[in-house]
């Protein structure tokens, strides 16, 4: 019980519901008693932290409608995520903003390049919120409810839609000696034109 203490719960309750009023989906009346209140602390910062969404893409108009409809469109509203395209294009040094190239160290079809991807990653990331650096493609790790509780803890989500065969393998040791963490996901094992719906 809060016992004595219950005049200051009942001051961290209220400054934590001035500036995260969401809280109240929980399903805790203000009428209860404060130490259910700052039971689930852990669970506000949890479930009620800013997320930052950086997309990369060579399509970022793909992206117009989804993110500014329904449920995305008032998260950003209400602060609880950020999100924004970049273009990879844009960090090409080739004067036609190639992208693409042959596999690095050969193979079949091709690939997106790895220097024009790292230089836009490393256009957004924040250093200080430690960004994760996702990489869509078919052989990355099946994403579901679990991963989305673990991706939910980060501060920083940056999404790599992939195209053609894949990335340049190179991105990944490339990203690691900028002590940027990276990870591959799936959301199934059938074929689709881009790594943007995945994103």
């Amino acid at each position: 019980t809060c016992g004595r203490r219950t005049e200051m719960a009942w001051t961290v309750v209220y400054r934590v519901l001035l500036q995260y009023p969401e809280v109240l989906v929980l399903g805790v009346r203000p009428s209860e008693a404060p130490c259910i209140y700052l039971s689930s602390i852990l669970q506000i910062k949890t479930y009620m932290s800013k997320i930052r969404f950086d997309l990369i893409t060579i399509f970022p108009r793909i992206f117009d409608s989804y993110i500014n409809e329904s449920m995305v469109r008032r998260a950003q509203e209400k602060k609880h995520i950020a999100i924004s395209t970049v273009d990879i294009r844009s960090f090409s040094r080739d004067r036609h903003n190639k992208v693409d190239q042959k596999p690095y160290g050969g193979g079949p079809g091709m690939v997106l390049q790895a220097e024009p991807i790292v230089r836009a990653i490393l256009s957004v990331a924040k250093k200080k919120q430690k960004p994760l650096v996702i990489l869509t493609r078919a052989g990355g790790k099946q994403f579901n409810e679990k991963s989305a509780q673990k991706l939910a803890r980060e501060k920083q989500i940056i999404c790599v839609a992939g195209h053609y065969e894949g990335f340049d393998e190179r991105i990944a040791a490339m990203l690691k000696q900028e002590k940027i963490r990276t990870a591959e996901y799936s959301i199934g094992s059938y074929v689709l034109t881009g790594g943007e719906l995945p994103a």
